[in-house]
């Protein structure tokens, strides 16, 4: 019943209700409601989809890691869509979601802001891995940029 009820919710409320239902539904960590975000991705409401990004982000998964990588690189996209896979990107937090910023970061002119974002969002992830791709930044366009945050990405 309240599977049901969520679902006709979700299906008739304005788009910033679904939006943050979108969210809501993320914030579970449940797998199975990917299920339920992944339609929500085609809303013809931006709000509802970074809603859905946005869920899809907390709960995570290798499909998601490729929905944002491939988000962030296509310059087709609207900037709002290429700053929220980004920000999911740094949401993540895992190995190949770090490699996808730097990719982003390495690969696109750093006068555009989601790449900016991107590279913000990559200084905030912690751990290991993300050592690795100090050198890579630095020799890149986006040397400028990574100077003032090599500390964050350097610290233990």
């Amino acid at each position: 019943e309240c599977v049901a009820a969520l679902r006709k919710v979700l299906g008739t409320a304005p788009p910033d209700h679904q939006a943050f239902i979108a969210q809501l539904i993320g914030s579970t960590g449940n797998p199975a409601a990917k299920d339920w975000l992944w339609p929500l991705l085609q809303d013809p409401d931006q709000g509802v989809v970074l809603g859905a990004m946005r869920g899809l982000s907390s709960i995570g998964g290798h499909e998601v890691e490729e929905l944002l990588s491939r988000l962030v690189r296509d310059e087709s996209q609207p900037e709002r869509i290429r700053t929220e896979a980004a920000l999911g990107l740094g949401t993540l937090g895992t190995p190949p979601a770090r490699e996808a910023l730097v990719d982003a970061a390495v690969g696109l002119d750093m006068k555009d802001p989601t790449v900016r974002c991107s590279v913000a969002a990559l200084a905030g992830a912690t751990g290991a891995p993300a050592l690795t791709v100090t050198p890579r930044l630095a020799s890149s366009r986006a040397a400028d940029l990574v100077k003032p945050i090599t500390p964050a990405l350097e610290a233990p």
